[in-house]
């Protein structure tokens, strides 16, 4: 299931988003539920065992472990249950509001809340037909706040080692980079190759517009916080991700 705050994918037991630390509603009442059927389940497994304990060992073992089966094999389909009608919801919902939604995702695109955009865009787009067009700039915004924030914490003596080690916010920002070079790549193609190009629409217009941005201020940030020159940051992007990851932390002094 999805969480209704941020889109991430978390699981049913979370009574917590791991990744945005909202409450996941349904959890409490999954718990119940789960209590609930443990008790049945005792129950019925008391009656089992004092009904078919005249029963040879073997068939007594062999109809415990088919009634088992059977219990747990009915809360899976209840559980699989409750995902489909939690999903049917969630998307009736977007359809119902797609053209808030589209507004919405447009007003932030045209603000520079990049952030803003690809969490709502995750929680939506993939429900509503015209929301998919933001998938492009969905993509570029998360490759952006996660290059953004790496910078900080790489850089700023205040939060330095306090939240993650230093070696995995430098892989954390060459992957931004590497995800940012390809999101250009695609607008090119889609330039090339006009309206043959599937999704072209996700890479024109303010799309574009909005990803050149994303990348012109992440190439800003290197420049401020990183002392790298234009001719660096350029060099830097065309590199492999590895090698990204490599020149960054000698940069910083993290790969001595």
């Amino acid at each position: 299931m999805k969480c209704k705050h941020c889109g991430a994918n978390i699981s049913l037991e979370d009574e917590k988003c791991p990744f945005c630390g909202q409450p996941n509603e349904m959890a409490a009442g999954h718990a119940s539920d789960m209590k609930q059927y443990q008790q049945e389940f005792t129950q019925t497994k008391g009656k089992v065992l004092s009904k078919v304990h005249k029963w040879g060992t073997t068939t007594q073992h062999a109809v415990i472990l088919g009634i088992l089966l059977f219990l747990n094999l009915g809360v899976f389909v209840a559980r699989m249950a409750v995902f489909d009608v939690v999903d049917w919801l969630e998307e009736m919902e977007v359809k119902i509001h797609e053209d808030v939604y589209y507004q919405q995702l447009s007003d932030y695109e045209a603000e520079g809340e990049y952030t803003k955009l690809a969490i709502l865009a995750r929680k939506k787009s993939y429900m509503g037909d015209t929301l998919r067009e933001f998938s492009g700039v969905q993509d570029t915004g998360f490759a952006y706040k996660m290059g953004k924030e790496s910078i900080v914490w790489l850089t700023n003596d205040n939060v330095k080692g306090n939240y993650l080690p230093d070696e995995y916010l430098v892989e954390c920002l060459a992957e931004a980079l590497e995800k940012l070079r390809k999101e250009l790549e695609k607008i090119k193609e889609a330039e090339t190759a006009a309206d043959s190009y599937f999704g072209a629409e996700r890479y024109q217009g303010s799309h574009k517009v909005a990803i050149e941005d994303m990348d012109a201020r992440i190439r800003m940030l290197l420049e401020a916080y990183c002392n790298m020159t234009p001719e660096e940051i350029e060099e830097l992007i065309q590199m492999p991700e590895y090698k990204k990851a490599v020149f960054i932390g000698e940069r910083l002094g993290i790969h001595e």
